[in-house]
């Protein structure tokens, strides 16, 4: 009996492994965004925010050009790396990479957009501090 538990064990451990590793390679790497051209594939490095606004998502690329997404935050914050992204409060998610200063531990100053203070919910501001810590 103690054999077929610890074979048991060893297989459910062994099971779990295997789609906490199949889990991390599943989050989105790229977005296809359609530009006055066509469209453009802009990778997650580049994205510096993503924000909702006015009934519409947008991605804020590093490249200070703002395109509009089809998907919610809801919807985006489960498909984005959550050791990179992080969503501060309902408006906005944010890449780690693009963080450039935390103030009083209320506010966030990202790159490129320097001139825009964000932010950070209250209920999620420990969250956050230990995230960027990470």
């Amino acid at each position: 009996m103690l054999l077929k538990v610890s074979f048991l064990k060893e297989t459910v451990f062994s099971e779990l492994s295997t789609m906490k590793t199949h889990n991390q390679n599943t989050f989105k790497k790229s977005f296809i965004v359609g530009t006055s051209n066509g469209v453009k594939k802009i990778t997650t490095e580049e994205i510096v925010a993503i924000m909702s606004a006015d009934n519409a998502t947008f991605l804020l690329a590093n490249n200070k050009i703002n395109y509009v997404l089809s998907s919610s935050l809801e919807k985006l914050e489960e498909e984005l790396d959550s050791t990179q992204f992080f969503r501060i409060n309902r408006k906005f998610i944010i890449n780690k990479r693009f963080v450039k200063e935390i103030q009083n531990t209320t506010h966030v100053i990202i790159t490129v957009t320097s001139n825009q203070n964000l932010k950070i919910s209250r209920s999620k501001r420990k969250t956050f501090l230990k995230w960027f810590g990470d």
